[in-house]
């Protein structure tokens, strides 16, 4: 096929069964250019090796030797493939360095057989999905029955029958169906859910959007007013995610548990230089825990030990099993640093030496909006560096950007969790103990989600989506602990596909219900160009001619 090294004769041309071939890996011409560049790089060594050439082909025979629609699957998913699995391999890479891990753990992170699995699997949904979309579009029609000017109620539902089969919405969603089996490539785990829980979230937001430019839903609720958006989406979602932070921290996701911690120093009292080495000061774990038990004992009072000897516990209720070895753990808190003057224990081992509750939020916003304000700001520099020629061409409206998302960002997220724990005490002092006790967690945690109004409405509808997730995970496994459903084997591969079914009719029907950049780019990447967005094209240039 190629000449040998040094001789001088041309390079021979591709046969008509290599250019076949070579249609499911590249075309013509990203082969010549391919074929000019390794030539290039030869001869700077010194030899002549050049790559046999692919003849240019015309017409009809053109078609033929790019291999028709199935070559166009082939190129498109081999490309998803690779795209995904650099991606998932740097992400791999780049998360072992963060974790100092050992320098040939790090390299061996860049032939991950993880990001392996997770690259089969969607560029096998890819090539699924194309080859069974055409099948669809053209066997479904064939099903339609005639049309008849009768309005009676059956022939109603043989026009219904009719109307469906023609959808350009029906064929894209059965094949997505369809193709979702590949998603079994991607082990068992937590991975998996996530995406299954991402495809589900976006498709019933898509639908929402499809609402919206049907004019199913009132003006209102599309402007999105303040009754109504993604931040009530993030607060009902923050409100279960709460609770279950409180009570049942096993189906918490960790990640999440540990950054609240982190921005929670102000009710986590650390241990100070003067207490006792002999006593074990409580994590914030058991802290939180402690706030678990507290409530279902109904929130009991607080009696100092200095005010009061003959009360070595600090509270007088009984207590047995694991709620008292959670008040225990907290005992070193009361004895060491507690004031006197609080009057209810949930307040003296939150803030101990601090009998103001609002004084404590006060501090607590202060504090964390500072440490926010560098978490955050990094952020906006890495997201500016990522956007640099944007930057260069708009300096100053970067700048304003940058500085604007750190300072939203910095109070949400200050003034939420401050919220989530004052109202700890707020409701303690304002509500009686035995009134939902447990159940007004769900009400801290939705007021405390509000606040993400703040950081304005695409923001607040992309965070919403992304707690809604988590919370939905947390729910079910609250339920699967608690013996009330059970889990299904691979049941997450069943929602996928049929998320995945309703992005994809979306992607082909009403792309412009679609609001989010990120995930049109990937539907069309994975299910290829949308044909309504082809046909608005076409229209266009038609309009200018």
């Amino acid at each position: 096929m190629a000449s040998a090294p040094g001789s001088s004769q041309a390079c021979s041309t591709l046969s008509s069964a290599q250019l076949r071939a070579l249609a499911f890996v590249a075309t013509r011409e990203e082969y010549g250019k391919l074929a000019r560049v390794v030539d290039t790089l030869i001869g700077r060594t010194g030899r002549s090796l050049k790559l046999p050439r692919a003849p240019m082909i015309f017409g009809e025979n053109q078609s033929n030797e790019e291999g028709g629609h199935a070559a166009t699957v082939s190129r498109s998913s081999t490309r998803l493939f690779a795209l995904i699995y650099s991606l998932a391999a740097l992400y791999e890479f780049l998360l072992s360095l963060i974790r100092r891990k050992k320098f040939s753990t790090v390299l061996r992170s860049l032939s991950s057989l993880s990001a392996l699995r997770l690259a089969s699997a969607v560029s096998l949904y890819s090539t699924l999905y194309r080859l069974l979309l055409p099948s669809l579009s053209s066997f479904l029609p064939t099903l339609s029955p005639p049309a008849s000017p009768s309005s009676s109620f059956p022939l109603s539902l043989t026009s219904l029958k009719r109307r469906t089969l023609n959808s350009n919405a029906v064929p894209p969603f059965l094949a997505g169906v369809a193709a979702s089996p590949a998603l079994l490539l991607e082990g068992r785990g937590q991975r998996r859910v996530t995406i299954a829980l991402y495809a589900f979230t976006r498709a019933v937001h898509g639908l929402v959007g499809v609402a919206g430019t049907k004019g199913w839903i009132s003006k209102a609720m599309r402007e999105g007013r303040w009754w109504w958006g993604g931040h009530l989406i993030f607060a009902a979602s923050n409100a279960i995610l709460l609770h279950s932070f409180v009570y049942t921290p096993t189906t918490f996701p960790p990640t999440y548990s540990s950054f609240i911690l982190r921005f929670s120093s102000a009710y986590l009292p650390s241990p100070s230089s003067s207490s006792s080495s002999r006593t074990t000061w409580p994590t914030p774990r058991a802290l939180v825990d402690g706030i678990a038990t507290s409530s279902r004992l109904h929130y009991p009072a607080f009696i100092s030990p200095l005010l009061h000897p003959s009360s070595k516990k600090g509270f007088v209720v009984d207590v047995e099993g694991a709620g008292a070895r959670a008040l225990d753990a907290i005992r070193p808190v009361l004895d060491d640093r507690a004031h006197p003057g609080h009057s209810r224990l949930t307040c003296a081992f939150l803030h101990p030496e601090e009998v103001g509750c609002w004084e404590v939020f006060a501090r607590f916003v202060k504090g964390e909006f500072k440490g926010a304000s560098k978490f955050f700001g990094a952020l906006a520099v890495l997201g500016t560096l990522t956007r640099w020629k944007k930057f260069l061409r708009e300096p100053e409206e970067g700048i304003y950007r940058a500085l604007l998302s750190t300072i939203t960002s910095s109070a949400f997220l200050s003034l939420s969790l401050g919220t989530a724990w004052s109202t700890i005490c707020f409701f303690q002092h304002y509500l009686p103990g035995h009134f939902i006790p447990t159940k007004r967690f769900y009400l801290q945690g939705f007021l405390a989600g509000l606040w993400v109004r703040l950081v304005g409405a695409q923001r607040s509808t992309d965070l919403g989506l992304y707690s809604a997730r988590l919370a939905i995970q947390c729910a079910w496994d609250v339920l699967v602990q608690k013996g009330r459903v059970q889990n299904i084997r691979n049941g997450e591969v069943l929602y996928f596909g049929l998320s995945m079914g309703v992005l994809l009719a979306l992607h082909e029907a009403n792309p412009e219900a679609l609001q989010s950049k990120l995930v049109r780019s990937a539907l069309r990447r994975v299910g290829g160009p949308s044909l309504a967005e082809v046909a608005a094209e076409k229209e266009k240039e038609e309009r200018k001619k």
